[in-house]
């Protein structure tokens, strides 16, 4: 399933690579007027409030970018203008995934290093299990626009499906976030590649809860012959491609 996945997100992204660049050159932009403007503005109060606006922005602009996306994921044809579109629909998911954003960072900067400041080995366990913390809520979050986009327009019970979500497919939660660290780390720090891979993600391995319950030959919806017969129709819609056909798509 991963390695199709891959190959479907290969074949969008090439297919709207210049649309999803303007989406990460937006994004950036919006990341750095957070850091630029603030210092600006006179008096602490005003600074500090146009800072968590600005802020607050980049997680309305993840949401709204990710519900654009969907349009690629689906094999429809992505546009800009469905990004514009869904900026008030993503009010609500991009407040979650701040308000949780800050938490992390806090729990980060701050209550990480006052545990390892007791020198303890109990100081060092506690470190240790707010790593966890962080690294769970990050392994189940990372689906969160997506889920509220596709599964039910409702912060909480979007919160409840991606809890879900993890526990059932604990394996592919964890290798979706390892890309998904590579191609905003690694590669550039942009999170259009990384949005698209977790809505196509999501999409295909939310289709096996559409399926009957898989019997024993086919490993508790694990086994290749499973993912095979759910995955059939996505491979014809996918098809191949050669590399003459990403050189000259006309020719495709």
């Amino acid at each position: 399933m991963v390695g199709f996945l891959l190959k479907k997100f290969f074949y969008d992204l090439w297919d709207n690579l210049f649309r999803i660049m303007a989406l990460n050159l937006g994004f950036l932009l919006s990341l750095s007027l957070a850091f630029v403007l603030p210092p600006l503005i006179a008096g602490a109060v005003p600074a500090a409030v146009v800072f968590c606006l600005l802020a607050f922005w980049p997680f309305v602009y993840l949401c709204a970018a990710s519900a654009a996306l969907e349009e690629a994921s689906d094999y429809r044809s992505l546009s800009l203008t469905d990004f514009a579109k869904n900026i008030t629909a993503s009010l609500v998911p991009g407040a979650v995934l701040f308000v949780v954003s800050a938490l992390v960072f806090v729990i980060i900067r701050f209550t990480i290093p006052f545990y390892l400041r007791f020198g303890t080995l109990l100081g060092t366990a506690a470190a240790f299990l707010c790593i966890w913390i962080c690294l769970f809520a990050v392994g189940t979050l990372q689906f969160y626009p997506a889920v509220y986009r596709r599964l039910g327009r409702h912060p909480l019970i979007s919160l409840k499906k991606c809890l879900f979500i993890f526990f059932d497919n604990t394996g592919f939660c964890m290798v979706s976030l390892l890309i998904n660290l590579v191609l905003t780390a690694l590669i550039i720090p942009c999170p259009g590649w990384s949005l698209l891979f977790l809505d196509e993600g999501l999409r295909l391995r939310i289709l096996k809860y559409d399926r009957p319950v898989p019997s024993k030959t086919e490993k508790n919806g694990g086994g290749r012959s499973f993912w095979d017969a759910i995955l059939a129709e996505e491979r014809e819609k996918t098809g191949h491609r050669t590399w003459r056909d990403f050189l000259f798509p006309w020719r495709h």
